[in-house]
């Protein structure tokens, strides 16, 4: 996505980047679903090729259900959010999501939403366009605090709004877009929940024929009573399960992560 974006003058039509995004969407939940979060998500991460996108580089993966604190210093700076920059660690899988939603924006008007040239910049830029975190939030990065040098008790600033930046988008894909860079990690969707937002309903009515066409070709065969009874690929294997979220079960021993991950990549060759 990175040299698509660069080497175009206009931002790319919005139709494109809905589907750009839905597909890192999925991407997103079927690795979330499987006990993994990407912790790098960027442009330069997604290869597309005949409009197909693709997640890459899977070197800073982590299980979801590790012991926390996680390494500090992770993911490319701008696609990184409050709770690396102001914590020693202490992050979920939400990351990837506050990440999607930057490319989002990316995707949307060819600039970067937070180019921050520093931690404290960076840090600044969010707050110049989210505003300062309510004084909850607030409070509970406090417990882990990272940063020197930064005074929790921010003073209230509105800021200027996403909306402002992306002039070009439609209501439905900046109301996405805001969930998706909340502040506070327990507000923004998991990928689940936003693949299910109104934005993409044209997707899933396309996805939905598509499949339904599928089956009824196979089934103009004779069915086998053990067709019948294969699981879905998204459908969590056997062993100990945990949960990201209420309607996703995920694995969580080392050797389920390692498979799913060797699956994805394989499946996405």
């Amino acid at each position: 996505m990175y040299e698509l974006l660069k080497a175009r003058k206009k931002p790319l039509p919005e139709f494109r980047v809905k589907s750009y995004i839905y597909q890192l969407l999925r991407s997103l939940d079927h690795i979330h679903r499987h006990g993994i979060f990407h912790r790098d998500v960027k442009p330069e991460n997604l290869l597309i090729r005949d409009n197909l996108l693709k997640l890459a580089d899977f070197g800073s993966c982590r299980g979801i259900n590790t012991k926390r604190p996680y390494t500090e210093y992770i993911s490319t700076r701008w696609y990184r959010p409050p709770e690396c920059l102001l914590t020693s660690g202490y992050y979920s899988y939400k990351m990837d999501m506050w990440a999607a939603g930057c490319v989002f924006f990316e995707a949307l008007t060819n600039l970067p939403l937070f180019p921050g040239s520093s931690e404290i910049d960076q840090l600044s830029k969010i707050h110049n366009v989210l505003g300062t975190p309510k004084s909850s939030i607030a409070a509970k990065l406090r417990r882990h605090k990272r940063l020197t040098g930064v005074d929790f008790n921010f003073q209230p600033y509105q800021g200027i709004g996403i909306a402002i930046l992306a002039p070009g988008a439609s209501s439905e894909a900046l109301e996405l877009l805001v969930s998706l860079c909340s502040y506070d990690e327990d507000e923004r969707p998991s990928a689940r929940q936003a693949l299910k937002n109104a934005y993409f309903l044209d997707l899933r009515l396309a996805e939905k024929y598509q499949h339904s066409g599928r089956r009824s070709s196979r089934n103009t065969g004779k069915r086998t009573s053990s067709a019948s009874k294969q699981s879905s690929p998204l459908s969590p294997r056997s062993g100990p399960v945990s949960r990201v979220d209420d309607d996703v079960s995920i694995p969580t021993t080392r050797e389920q992560r390692c498979g799913v991950i060797a699956e994805f990549i394989i499946s996405n060759i």
